[in-house]
């Protein structure tokens, strides 16, 4: 499936073991990539939902990346906890 348009919504942890929204809800997302872009960073996410530093979020190691399945289009906000302060990409995309 074409990508018609792309967001960024990256950025940083701003408190250590504090859950923070990385993008509001929104319809107009077919598809995400959360990267981890530290090497000392552990960080969990989830959608819909409050993250928090275990499951039933999902863990993305130091310099991970997690990326939505095909066809799966989770349209909640994406909430974002870290083990340090540290920097994270996160990509939306809406497929046309």
């Amino acid at each position: 499936m074409p990508i018609s348009t792309w967001t960024d919504r990256s950025g940083t942890i701003a408190a250590t073991g504090v859950a923070q929204t990385a993008s509001p809800g929104t319809t107009a997302r077919s598809g995400f990539t959360l990267q981890n872009n530290d090497a000392s960073n552990v960080m969990w996410f989830n959608v819909g939902v409050t993250a928090v530093a275990a499951s039933p979020s999902i863990r993305i190691a130091s310099l991970g990346l997690y990326e939505t399945p095909p066809f799966a289009s989770p349209q909640g906000p994406i909430s974002i906890i870290g083990t340090i302060a540290g920097t994270y990409t996160l990509k939306e995309w809406k497929n046309i």
